[in-house]
């Protein structure tokens, strides 16, 4: 699985007794390294293994295709949580891979929890679930009065946290149950409007990525070849910046809420040393630089433009 992910993922895998294999990513793409997969697959059982790859912040990872290709007794989990509407080669991500990972939360406004798992082979599962049950915080969330008003209570916040040292373990709690009726309706009005709610992401990510790529200061992730992203964040990194906190800080004071994931990635923690066969140095390097735009916070023009002047200050200043 990818090297740049979030640790939970890995302890998950590590709490079925599995054994862990981190792959290191290409700094410009965000990507797992393509030749170290193929380095351990060629030296292992593919039968025996199962790949997670991660279009990691809605950039599509184009080598699932070559891989799916090449090794077709591999298990592939494709994991598509940020990337509804991502496309390889006009094939829609998810399109490859055994089995598929959808969020009905980290793309969908006001909701808070949810997933969608899809397989080529059926899979048991149980009727008896409990359903869960949204909070006031998801039923309020769209409420344009209160967003404003949240918005201007984080921004007093106290300032971000420096980069967090290593630790020992991490657990993952699993909670069981199906997503609440609030969850899955507003799941189903983002599928229903999909290509419209795209168009619009694609215009507002155009307009900043132009904008910011004129700026030397600034390194934007890549989008490789032969593929569309999901257009939800736009990631890059400022080689300049020694405190990514502090400028964080400064850019949500004034409302622009960037943020960066993520910041401790498996290598920080000590139950997953040796995990990382072919170095973590990249991993390391994107978990202190790595810097997220979420797209829809800013599909209003004015808010965009309000985004280039604030941060173009504050890169004059370094």
């Amino acid at each position: 699985m990818p090297g740049f992910i979030c640790p939970e993922l890995s302890a998950m895998v590590l709490s079925t007794g599995k054994t862990i294999v981190h792959i290191d990513i290409d700094q410009t793409s965000m990507q797992m390294q393509t030749d170290q997969i193929y380095r351990y697959l060629d030296l292992n059982t593919p039968a025996e293994t199962c790949l997670l790859i991660d279009h990691s912040f809605g950039y599509v990872n184009p080598a699932i295709a070559a891989i799916k290709e090449q090794y077709p007794n591999l298990l592939i989990i494709e994991d598509c949580a940020r990337t509804l509407g991502g496309y390889y080669q006009s094939k829609p991500a998810g399109y490859f891979g055994d089995i598929i990972i959808f969020s009905m939360y980290k793309t969908v406004p006001g909701n808070e929890h949810g997933g969608i798992l899809l397989s080529r082979k059926p899979l048991p599962s149980k009727n008896n679930l409990p359903r869960t049950f949204s909070t006031p915080r998801e039923y309020l969330s769209k409420n344009k009065l209160l967003r404003t008003i949240h918005g201007k209570i984080k921004r007093k916040k106290s300032p971000l946290g420096a980069e967090p040292s290593m630790r020992e373990s991490i657990s993952c709690k699993l909670e069981p149950g199906l997503p609440s009726k609030l969850a899955k309706y507003r799941f189903l009005k983002e599928l229903e409007n999909l290509e419209q709610t795209r168009k619009q992401r694609k215009l507002a990510w155009d307009h900043l990525q132009q904008h910011l790529m004129q700026n030397k200061k600034i390194r934007l992730i890549i989008t490789l070849p032969h593929t569309e992203p999901a257009y939800f964040f736009l990631s890059f990194t400022i080689p300049e910046i020694t405190d990514i906190h502090s400028f964080l800080q400064r850019l949500n004071q004034k409302g622009h809420f960037l943020f960066n994931a993520w910041p401790d990635p498996p290598c920080y923690y000590r139950c997953f040393a040796g995990t990382y066969l072919y170095g973590d140095k990249n991993t390391f390097h994107l978990a202190r630089n790595i810097i997220h735009i979420a797209i829809n916070d800013y599909l209003d023009n004015n808010n965009r433009e309000k985004f280039i002047i604030y941060i173009d200050t504050l890169l004059a200043e370094l």
